[in-house]
């Protein structure tokens, strides 16, 4: 579990230190914020797992691809 925001996210992510994210998405559309991801570079992610709670979020398991 990671707290510290997208920076810390990105920096960890640059160093390849991040073997599995778990994202979990929560239906609103609030329009604004920074991106988790630094928009420069794209990961290859592979869907490894889901679960639904309460009808409305989704937790959503990648791994690195490759």
């Amino acid at each position: 579990m990671l707290t510290g925001g997208s920076a810390a996210a990105a920096a960890l992510t640059d160093h390849g230190l991040i073997d599995e994210y778990q994202v979990i998405v929560h239906p609103v559309v609030l329009g604004g914020g920074r991106p988790v991801f630094p928009p420069k570079d794209r990961l290859a992610l592979r869907l490894v797992g889901s679960r639904g709670f309460d009808g409305a979020s989704v937790l959503l398991r990648y791994e690195r691809a490759g």
